[in-house]
């Protein structure tokens, strides 16, 4: 979201930290290193040392220019030494390999178990696969491929040439933004099974969930596709030239922030008012009524839903905060102080938002009966059929012929193993 800001915004227009962080806080054109920090605050640093110069005398150009550059290369210098600076590079080294191991534990956890066969039936469950998909690919391709960059000193992908700068802002629009209307489509999805007396079986059935996946992430290719002409390999990074002074390029980036992040954070914190307020009301309802329905349309899932998406919210919020106020900072207050610790702000809020990603097979497991029972099965025919010893019986089946020479003969092989629950048998 970082260039959806940019063209109302009183600083340069080739901000250091634009194309590096998302409103979500999610790195899309890879963390720069220290050195690319430094050489991509040019645009930033050019209005601060024209205030510094802008008093010299008309006819001293050749002076001017030298304080100009003496005042930047002085300006690059303190922020590359500051703390602040030292303690983000420290956070982006050693946090993101925790952060991916641990996302990639959780989610992979999570997809194996939502795909077992009685859990893959329920549409929220297709949701939450298609929310662990895109919670790995941020995970791998992003954070990961971010990180290899900084650690072994690599040029990103984004900076290699013009048309990978423009693929891979196109990729990474879709699949960063992709996640947060999962999470929409599964709050949605619950909301209707809540408020439906019938269990929501006609609104909320797998095919539905297939389809509402498949119309999201194709609006966000609609959305994304802007990147392949908008974004262009310039010589700090991968930017949008916004000099151009296009209409196309002045509504074009309000249009994609408004669906990448203000509309849906705006959908997920509706959507929990709504569907709390009518879990309440339905609670007191069937404490008044003098029956109380022993409906087995109770889900453990629509409270895991509501978790799931509360914690999004309230973990990517701090992260679209600091990066609009990055934007939105008067070329004025720049200094080196304040564009450090503005620095550190973002990174440690790009490190809350990236819990999203880590702590989703944990809400499960602590919110949702069913996933705990599965997960439990699930280990127990891991173990069963890893730990213990496997009886192979071999059989010869033979086929009634007429014919006893021509009768084929097969040769089948049962390997079993019985956990009281299940018996799994390979042929």
């Amino acid at each position: 979201m970082g260039d959806a800001l940019t063209m109302h915004g009183e600083r340069s227009p080739d901000s250091a930290t634009q194309p590096h962080t998302t409103g979500l806080g999610i790195a899309v054109a890879g963390p720069p290193s220290p050195l690319d920090f430094a050489g991509e605050l040019i645009d930033n640093c050019s209005e601060l040392v024209q205030s510094l110069t802008g008093q010299l005398p008309q006819d001293a150009d050749c002076n001017g220019s030298s304080v100009a550059f003496q005042n930047e290369s002085s300006f690059y210098d303190l922020l590359l030494n500051h703390g602040d600076i030292k303690m983000r590079d420290d956070l982006l080294r050693y946090m993101t390999p925790v952060v991916i191991i641990t996302g990639n534990l959780s989610n992979l956890m999570a997809l194996f178990v939502l795909r077992r066969k009685k859990l893959r039936r329920n549409s929220v469950c297709f949701y939450m696969c298609a929310y662990a998909i895109a919670n790995l690919l941020t995970l791998n391709l992003m954070l990961g491929v971010g990180w290899v960059c900084f650690a072994f000193n690599k040029i990103y992908v984004s900076n290699l040439t013009d048309w990978s700068c423009r693929l891979w802002s196109f990729i990474t629009n879709v699949i960063t933004y992709s996640g947060i209307w999962f999470v929409v489509a599964m709050n949605i999805d619950r909301l209707l099974y809540t408020l439906s007396r019938s269990g929501g079986q006609g609104n909320c059935s797998v095919f539905s969930a297939k389809a509402a996946v498949t119309a999201i992430v194709i609006g966000l290719v609609v959305v994304s596709i802007h990147a392949m002409w908008t974004f262009e390999l310039q010589p700090h990074g991968c930017y949008v030239p916004f000099q151009q002074g296009d209409i196309h390029i002045l509504i074009w980036p309000w249009w994609s922030a408004t669906v990448y992040t203000y509309l849906p954070l705006f959908l997920i914190i509706s959507l929990n008012i709504v569907h709390i307020t009518a879990l309440a009301l339905k609670y007191c309802h069937e404490l008044q009524s003098s029956s109380p329905q022993a409906d087995g349309g109770k889900d453990s899932f629509v409270v895991t839903v509501i978790v799931v998406s509360m914690s999004f919210f309230l973990l990517a919020v701090p992260a679209t905060v600091a990066n609009i106020l990055d934007i939105h900072m008067p070329s004025s207050w720049l200094s080196v102080d304040l564009v450090a610790r503005m620095e550190l702000t973002k990174k440690i809020t790009e490190i809350l938002s990236s819990l999203n990603q880590v702590v989703f097979g944990a809400q499960l497991l602590l919110c949702s009966e069913e996933f705990r029972r599965e997960c439990v099965a699930l280990l127990r025919v891991i173990f069963c059929c890893v730990g213990s010893k496997r009886n192979i019986k071999m059989v010869s089946i033979r086929q009634p012929s007429n014919s006893e020479d021509s009768s084929p003969e097969r040769q089948v092989d049962y390997e079993l193993c019985n956990n009281n629950d299940e018996t799994i048998t390979s042929v």
